[in-house]
């Protein structure tokens, strides 16, 4: 048998074990909000964070639905303080404080909803086009879950598809 054709298991664990982003933690990825994992872990990684949620914002503040958290376990569910809160953004709308991303996917069910990207590394300017596609994947699971077609926006009811 010729050496090239045989996995060095040495050769990967080293290369996984020096990697802090080799583990990843989920929380409230149960049910129907395991669609999320996928599009909230390509933005997290398109970015270089190492956490991304799926956040809803009530009257009592954000809360993280769904996490995808790539340098703890378990799973940190607390989204950092001082969150900008996205009922006055369009969709798609995206803001950077500091490390923290938050993008608007728009108002569900009475409550605002946004992606956080945290510790995100990446220039925007660089994955915008991708997270921006990544965003509307997350509203349109949204969307579905609400049982709606489009966000609720100021002044409009969501459509019907009756109506078409």
């Amino acid at each position: 048998m010729r050496d090239d054709t045989v996995i060095h298991l040495d050769d990967y664990r080293r290369s996984t074990a020096s990697d802090p982003r080799a583990g990843l933690s989920l929380a409230g990825a149960e049910g129907g909000r395991r669609h999320f994992t996928l599009p909230l872990w390509r933005m997290a990684s398109a970015t270089g964070a190492d956490w991304a949620g799926l956040v809803r914002w009530t009257g009592d503040g954000p809360d993280a639905v769904t996490v995808v958290d790539l340098a703890a376990g378990p799973a940190r569910s607390e989204p950092a303080e001082g969150l900008p809160r996205p009922t006055d953004a369009v969709p798609p709308d995206i803001r950077m404080v500091g490390s923290q991303l938050t993008l608007a996917l728009g108002r569900y069910g009475g409550d605002s909803w946004g992606v956080v990207l945290g510790g995100a590394a990446v220039p925007l300017g660089s994955v915008r086009d991708q997270l921006l596609f990544l965003a509307g994947e997350c509203a349109g699971l949204l969307a579905l879950e609400a049982g709606t077609t489009s966000p609720e926006v100021e002044g409009l009811s969501p459509s019907d598809p009756s109506d078409a």
